[in-house]
Parts: C-alpha cells; sequence; structure tokens
C-alpha cells in the first residue's frame, strides 16, 4: 500500500478538523418547537412571519418549512410524514429562491384548493381567485406578514412556502377571501371554522379524523404534486 505524504496527511487532518469546527446544517439546525410552546406567546402568524424573515440559509427554510407543515396537516398525519413533507418543502423553497425552478401561479393553488374541497365535500364552494388575489395584495394579513405574503415581490406568482400558507387560509374561509370571511387577525387557537373542513385550531387540521393515515398521506401527496413540490 502507497503510504501517504506529509503534504496528504497534513491536508486529511485539516479536513476533519474542519468538519469539527463546521457541522453540518442538520445539526445546526434547531429543534422544531410547536407554536404554543414558544415564548414569549405572540399571534401565531406572526411567530410564521418571523421565521420566513429568519430563512436566509437552509436551516432558516427548514424551519420555517416545518412551520408551513405544521399548520397545514392534522397531527394524525404523525410526526414522520409532516417531517418528511417539510422536507420537500424545504427543498422546493430553496431552490424557488436560488431561481432554480419556477415560481407557483396562484391559479395553482386555488386548483389544489378546489381539489381538496372536492374530495372532502362534494357541495363545497369552489375558491374565489379574485378574493384570493385581492387579499395578497390589499389586506391586514398582506400589509403585515411580508416575509410570507409576496405578491408585492412576485406578483401572481408564489413561492412554495406562501402557496402552503394561503391554503391554510383559504381552507377556514371555505376558499373566500372577500372581507369579512377572513377578520384581520387569524384564528385563534380552538377557534372553529364555517368551511367544509372542521379544524383543529392554529394547526388547521382540517381532514377528518376518521381518515385512515394512508388517506391524509394519499391526500397530501396529490397537494404536494398539484403545486409541483
Amino acid at each position: 500500500m502507497k503510504k501517504k505524504s506529509v503534504t496528504e496527511i497534513a491536508a486529511l487532518f485539516a479536513c476533519l478538523a474542519g468538519s469539527a469546527l463546521y457541522p453540518s446544517v442538520a445539526s445546526q439546525q434547531p429543534a422544531w418547537r410547536d407554536f404554543s410552546q414558544r415564548r414569549p406567546y405572540t399571534n401565531v402568524y406572526d411567530m410564521l412571519n418571523k421565521d420566513a424573515k429568519a430563512a436566509v440559509d437552509p436551516a432558516g427554510i427548514r424551519y420555517y418549512a416545518e412551520d408551513l407543515a405544521h399548520l397545514l396537516l392534522p397531527s394524525n398525519a404523525g410526526d414522520k410524514y409532516i417531517g418528511s413533507f417539510a422536507d420537500r418543502l424545504a427543498k422546493a423553497e430553496q431552490e424557488a429562491r436560488e431561481g432554480k425552478r419556477k415560481l407557483i401561479p396562484d391559479t395553482k393553488v386555488v386548483e389544489a384548493y378546489n381539489e381538496m374541497a372536492r374530495k372532502e365535500n362534494p357541495t363545497a364552494k369552489m375558491a374565489n381567485l379574485d378574493a384570493l388575489r385581492l387579499y395578497r395584495t390589499d389586506s391586514y394579513p398582506a400589509r403585515t406578514w411580508t416575509a410570507v405574503i409576496t405578491a408585492g415581490r412576485n406578483g401572481t406568482n408564489c413561492y412554495p412556502g406562501e402557496a402552503i400558507f394561503l391554503l391554510t387560509v383559504l381552507l377556514p374561509a371555505d376558499g373566500d377571501l372577500t372581507p369579512p370571511s377572513v377578520p384581520s387577525l387569524p384564528y385563534p387557537i380552538n377557534a372553529l371554522a364555517t368551511g367544509p373542513f372542521p379544524t383543529g385550531g392554529y394547526r388547521m387540521g382540517y381532514i377528518q379524523g376518521s381518515q385512515t393515515h394512508r388517506q391524509i398521506v394519499k391526500e397530501f401527496d396529490a397537494v404536494a404534486k398539484a403545486l409541483g413540490i
């Protein structure tokens, strides 16, 4: 076996030392904490917007994606699936921010909502695209959560994270964000929604509790596919 030179050994040592000094993104990433466990406790969407502002590197984007996955998916989707959904969302979000993938048209968000609505309730109203666009450009949320809502920067297109966020507000509003369907502040924890889905509070678990884990996974995989996530 060929002996390594002193130079090669020194280079190997430097590489190992560097990896110790600069751990991977995964090891740097803080463990996700439930909104209700964060202090000081503020409005859920204020916390989401704060995380969106901090999403400037892979670790920050992953944390923001997990916020959104927990907001959209019901708790009985299970931590493993919620985590995998967050992984996919984080990858799509980072690629979109780096210009490596196209943004998501707001029409695709409406289509994804409508497909969910039809599956859950055949008589559900379809989403109002005009109201959604007005919500993104001229509403309290649009003026307040500017890191999440990006119409000012992206027009009728959305980052993947914003597309998921819009689903979380469309679902309890029965697809229609025309004022006063959506209050100036988000639904409080444990508030009941009037839309076609039962709500689990801020987690927004709209899928019926009677659905199996397999059905939930199938439903949200379809949502991800519709949005290209």
